[in-house]
């Protein structure tokens, strides 16, 4: 972790220069890299995860979701600009839609990520 953020699991992470920082749907922080594995904090390593089956408790999902219970099952899950994983998607200019990936249920989420769109 080359960058001053803190990353809990699920974390949206995106790169700039050299740093890895939280990803939001906003400039220049939109171009998502994949999901924090484990709490990472600056000086720390950094696992990203960028395809397949993340799976993480309720509790850790409540941390990057600000909901409660994990994620909702099926819904399609997005990055917001408060760099939260979220299954409501950003309507507004000058955010970018970044789809995240599918619940499987509410500890899995199938990470699919797709073409990033500016609204």
């Amino acid at each position: 972790n080359s960058g001053s953020d803190t990353f809990s699991p699920g974390s949206p992470v995106c790169k700039i220069g050299a740093m890895y920082m939280i990803g939001s749907s906003v400039s220049p922080r939109h171009n998502i890299l994949g999901l924090a594995v484990d709490v990472s904090g600056p000086g720390d390593q950094l696992k990203i995860q960028s395809g397949g089956i993340i799976q993480l408790s309720p509790e850790n999902w409540d941390i990057v979701t600000g909901q409660v219970g994990g994620l909702s099952t099926n819904a399609i899950y997005y990055v917001n600009s408060l760099s939260r994983v979220s299954p409501d998607a950003p309507t507004l200019s000058p955010e970018y839609l970044v789809k995240i990936g599918v619940a499987l249920n509410n500890i899995e989420l199938l990470i699919d990520l797709d073409l990033i769109i500016r609204l």
